[in-house]
């Protein structure tokens, strides 16, 4: 096993293809492919369902793909204290993620900024929001990646992306299929949720809440995203998630539309403490973010709509 495999797995199941992981990679798919092989003889099982019209995680790599980007996480941070401890002139970033947040997008949109500013490293922490904003205002966080919120009004921010939320329910549920879903016609259902320590929960309140309708929460509480798409598919309740964060295809899922026929979406934010605003190096990062990423971002969601496997 080696960090080439697990970067090349955990491509795959970001873009739920083998040719467009390749090219993110920079490999041939059949480098990428025996490579994953490889590694799944290793561990004893398969990572991912293949056909000719698509590729999802099996249960085995659902399970496992969360190890996955912890070992890709600490090959990062190793690199960047290593760094640190060896040149006292660099410049470190330290951003706190919510884990709502899609952090390979966010290593895209950072990897421009990273190969203008060789000397810059970013140190990756994934918190819940209480602590998240607490480690911000206590200044042992630079920047926040989170769900957009009204709260902390002292704060600097700025949008970082928007996705769309998926309706998931057990595949070949009884549940007739509706175009154009809206929240009324889902409101009967019983939602699974998380703790709102990432900011789902509350996400999911609030657009029930604006409707004006009662949001039927299950008793118990999931502790991942993975699980509520496994309690899900059980047939326990229906849950809301963004679309980042289905990772299985053996559920049903279809978009949420609002009054106008829009999809409706989550949006997310990177939140600064505004005592840092006037640090030089806060400026040129804030800077890329106010006129690069916009338009990388919207690069990036234009290559998924048309990515095919």
């Amino acid at each position: 096993m080696n960090l080439s495999q697990l970067q090349y797995a955990k491509a795959v199941a970001d873009t739920f293809s083998f040719s467009r992981a390749a090219e993110l990679c920079f490999v041939t798919q059949p480098t990428l492919s025996n490579a994953i092989v490889q590694l799944e003889e290793e561990l004893g099982g398969r990572l991912f369902n293949r056909t000719t019209r698509k590729v999802s995680l099996t249960d085995f790599g659902i399970f496992l793909m969360p190890l996955i980007e912890n070992v890709l996480l600490a090959q990062v941070n190793l690199k960047n204290q290593s760094r640190a401890f060896q040149n006292i002139e660099e410049t470190q970033f330290r951003l706190g993620l919510s884990p709502l947040i899609n952090s390979s997008l966010l290593t895209k949109v950072i990897e421009p900024f990273a190969n203008r500013h060789p000397n810059f490293s970013f140190i990756f922490t994934e918190l819940n929001l209480t602590d998240l904003y607490e480690q911000l205002a206590d200044q042992k966080l630079d920047f926040a990646f989170a769900p957009r919120s009204s709260q902390y009004p002292n704060q600097s921010k700025l949008p970082f992306y928007e996705e769309e939320l998926l309706y998931v329910v057990k595949k070949n549920s009884k549940r007739t299929v509706v175009s154009n879903l809206s929240l009324e016609d889902i409101a009967d259902s019983t939602f699974l949720m998380v703790p709102n320590e990432c900011g789902l929960a509350n996400t999911t309140r609030e657009l029930f809440k604006q409707k004006n309708l009662n949001l039927k929460e299950y008793s118990g509480k999931a502790l991942s995203y993975q699980m509520l798409e496994t309690w899900a598919n059980l047939g326990i309740g229906a849950t809301i998630l963004p679309k980042s964060k289905v990772l299985s295809e053996d559920n049903s899922t279809q978009m949420i539309f609002d009054e106008s026929g829009k999809p409706l979406m989550i949006d997310y934010e990177m939140v600064w403490n505004n005592k840092n605003s006037e640090n030089t190096n806060f400026k040129e990062f804030i800077i890329h973010f106010k006129t690069i990423v916009p338009s990388i971002v919207g690069g990036i969601h234009q290559m998924d709509k048309f990515s095919t496997i």
